[in-house]
């Protein structure tokens, strides 16, 4: 080969050749190393980066400030780019440190659900209010103590007759008027509660703890625009968000998994929020206004109280009531329909 063809063939061969050694010794294999070893390459780079540093820092400060100068003309103000990290930024250097070993996956885990619980709502965090454990003013000594004795929380939102929130009791107040045996503890109830946090389920869970340790209360309570009471949530069920599920020795072993596998599909309880339910099967419902949870879905898709038995099609999914409390869904069981079993199941029939 000679002429153009050679010197054509040989940019191309060389270009190949040395981008390739470019990329892996001169990124690859020095990125992968000082990750393995950081300790020996930073003793071994330290001085000679300190002497470049010094040598290229007149020109540095003078981009610096040219670069600030502008941006100030623009109206835009802060501090030196290579001084800001964004949130992407860290989440990528956390998932990139734990591939390669140097973060423990909880501690990744941890870092991430950080970031992931400034953008999350209350109304994903709370508990739902058929599921909050209440006391009345109305009900009798006897119903209230029962209530307390099984369900041994430090905090119950207590309802008047109207079934409004007028406070929260906080059972080491209870235990304290018992220990100083007051008179007529129950009737005089209202002496003992704290005042309640009332909060949107729109609202930013970070704003929301920001709200508790300025009002130093550990209860809010969600409502709806119109003011219907809609769930209730800790200080414990948000920093639940960040480091898992946090238990003490009252609490039961006995765990009812939000969604468990079966045969069949899949059994899922009625406050499963549909955001979650999506994540674990796949099931993407169609908005609906106040509707979050599965259980919420059912009822609206259903246009009724439903009971046990109840079933019905969507998106391929078979839903089914398969146990109510009342009028409240407590789980239901979902399963794949025939058409889509067979199409599953036709290809391994083939084969």
């Amino acid at each position: 080969v000679t002429g153009p063809a050679l010197h054509t063939i040989s940019f191309f061969v060389g270009f190949l050749l040395f981008s390739s050694l470019h990329i892996v010794i001169g990124e690859q294999v020095p990125k992968t190393y000082a990750i393995r070893k950081p300790t020996p390459v930073t003793l071994a780079l330290a001085y000679p980066l300190h002497w470049f540093y010094l040598m290229v820092y007149p020109l540095n400060w003078l981009l610096d400030r040219a670069n600030a100068g502008i941006l100030r003309l623009l109206g835009v103000r802060g501090g030196p780019h290579h001084e800001v990290i964004s949130e992407d930024e860290i989440s990528a250097i956390v998932d990139t440190s734990e591939a390669h070993g140097e973060l423990e996956k909880k501690t990744a885990e941890l870092i991430q659900k950080a970031f992931r619980f400034d953008d999350q709502i209350v109304r994903h965090v709370m508990v739902s209010w058929a599921d909050v454990d209440k006391l009345r003013v109305d009900d009798s000594p006897e119903k209230n103590e029962s209530i307390l004795a099984k369900t041994l929380h430090s905090r119950y939102p207590v309802l008047d007759t109207e079934d409004h929130v007028v406070g929260i009791l906080a059972t080491k107040d209870l235990t304290s008027a018992f220990l100083e045996r007051r008179d007529n503890i129950w009737e005089s109830l209202g002496d003992t509660l704290r005042s309640p946090l009332v909060v949107p389920g729109s609202l930013l869970t970070s704003r929301l703890l920001e709200q508790m340790r300025a009002s130093r209360t550990h209860m809010a309570i969600v409502a709806n625009e119109d003011g219907t009471y809609i769930g209730a949530v800790t200080l414990e069920d948000m920093l639940e968000e960040i480091v898992g599920e946090i238990e003490d020795e009252w609490d039961s072993n006995a765990v009812d998994a939000p969604v468990t596998p079966t045969e069949s599909g899949w059994s899922v309880r009625g406050q499963v929020l549909l955001a979650d339910l999506e994540s674990e099967i796949g099931f993407a419902a169609e908005p609906a206004p106040r509707v979050s949870t599965i259980a919420g879905f059912v009822m609206n898709r259903l246009g009724r109280i439903p009971k046990v038995g109840d079933q019905f099609t969507d998106d391929d999914f078979v839903f089914r009531v398969s146990e109510i409390d009342g009028r409240r869904i407590v789980r239901i069981s979902i399963s794949l329909s025939e058409e889509i079993r067979q199409e599953i199941v036709r290809p391994e029939d083939g084969s």
